[in-house]
């Protein structure tokens, strides 16, 4: 088991590889452990933290090869992420646009839940995913998904309401 805090400027990023698998990525501690650490639990952590440098720093997006331990989760949420992880850096999709890729109809609700639920924040890049006329929500605060989505060259604003 590895378990580590990645400084970014959003905030620290906790994690936790066991298995030579992430098993969350979160901007809160999820707690939790495994065995001692692994030869493959290190080598996924160097990969994880390089990956977030780049994604940082020079806004490279490439987390395909780092395993995600999706046991024991629900098949449909399952489906919804890997869906998701095919929409590319710069583009959003709404709750129910990704229902009706994944094959869920009429299920923005289900979409949300997954989002809400995912325990890897930006690999599973639950910000890209946002409401008909809202941004909609995100677990880790809306100020962090306004900044994930300029990150990546969206302009956010289009979804700000004026002040009251």
């Amino acid at each position: 088991m590895v378990k580590g805090i990645l400084s970014t400027p959003l905030g620290n990023l906790h994690y936790l590889i066991c298995g030579g698998m992430l098993q969350y990525l979160s901007f809160k501690d999820r707690g939790g452990g495994c065995s001692t650490p692994t030869q493959n639990d290190r080598i996924v952590e160097k990969n994880l933290v390089e990956k977030m440098r780049l994604y940082f720093s020079e806004g490279l997006w490439d987390f395909q090869d780092i395993p995600l331990n999706l046991s024991g989760m629900p098949e449909v949420y399952v489906r919804i992420y890997t869906t998701l992880c095919g929409i590319p850096p710069g583009k959003v999709i709404t709750y129910s646009e990704l229902a009706e890729r994944t094959g869920i109809i009429g299920g923005a609700r289900v979409v949300g839940q997954a989002m809400a639920k995912n325990p890897f924040v930006i690999v599973i890049p639950c910000h890209r995913v946002v409401g008909k006329n809202s941004i909609g929500g995100f677990s880790a605060g809306l100020e962090r998904k306004v900044a994930l989505l300029n990150l990546e060259g969206v302009d956010s604003r289009v979804w700000k309401k004026p002040p009251h």
